[in-house]
């Protein structure tokens, strides 16, 4: 008998499993981690926001979405001015940017 099917024979062994299984799902919808991640994200809210108001003009997002995307919205006010000076330095146009985006 091969040595993974006498491991999952022992007492508990079931257990290891499981508890193996839930530490794949924390890696893979845990907590977010990095910058890019938590960007993905609230890019993700807004997006569904979006869409949803394009099919229901009176589509009203939940309140905790809300609080959400007024700290986003804070938040990219400060750092906008970074970015656009930083984008020119390496010869991006913000503009086209912009006109191009999802939400445009």
């Amino acid at each position: 008998m091969a040595r993974r099917e006498t491991e999952l024979r022992e007492p508990g062994a079931l257990e290891r499993v499981r508890w193996g299984y839930e530490e794949i799902k924390e890696k893979r919808h845990g907590k977010i981690r990095t910058f890019k991640q938590l960007i993905d994200v609230l890019h993700g809210c807004t997006k569904f926001v979006a869409e949803q108001l394009k099919k229901d003009p009176n589509y009203r997002p939940p309140d905790n979405i809300l609080k959400l995307m007024f700290r986003y919205k804070q938040f990219l006010d400060k750092v906008r001015p970074i970015m656009e000076k930083r984008l020119k330095e390496h010869g991006h146009n913000l503009a086209e940017r912009e006109r191009d985006s999802d939400f445009g």
